[in-house]
């Protein structure tokens, strides 16, 4: 896989962890607010320019929010089956990997399969 995605320099770890901090500093203890979800598409923009590049297109960058509002919504879903799981112990469900399935296959509406490895990637 190139390292070069053709979306302009990226942030390098430490000036992501920086960024990210500094985001969370500046807030304050917001979540659960209504600037939650700012703070969140914020961070989100900062992944993406650590992972993707800098020059990753604003019209993709919105779409990619939307997918991420919606892995959420299923994120909290999971959640409550694992509380079900842990209740009913004969139902078995691989939460996480359902998790990633999905989110896989969301981000695939929006991202090459190359930009995919890239975003999902641990470095």
């Amino acid at each position: 896989m190139p390292s070069d995605l053709n979306h302009g320099p990226k942030l390098t770890r430490q000036q992501f962890d920086r960024a990210v901090v500094e985001l969370y500093e500046r807030q304050g203890h917001t979540l659960g607010t209504p600037h939650d979800a700012e703070l969140r598409q914020r961070e989100l923009n900062l992944l993406i320019d650590y992972r993707l590049g800098r020059d990753f297109p604003a019209d993709r960058r919105i779409q990619l929010w939307k997918i991420q509002q919606r892995i959420e919504q299923r994120r909290f879903r999971t959640l409550a089956q694992s509380v079900l799981v842990k209740i009913l112990p004969r139902v078995k469900i691989n939460r996480f990997n359902v998790l990633l399935g999905f989110a896989r296959q969301s981000y695939s509406e929006v991202l090459t399969s190359q930009e995919i490895a890239a975003f999902l990637s641990d470095e």
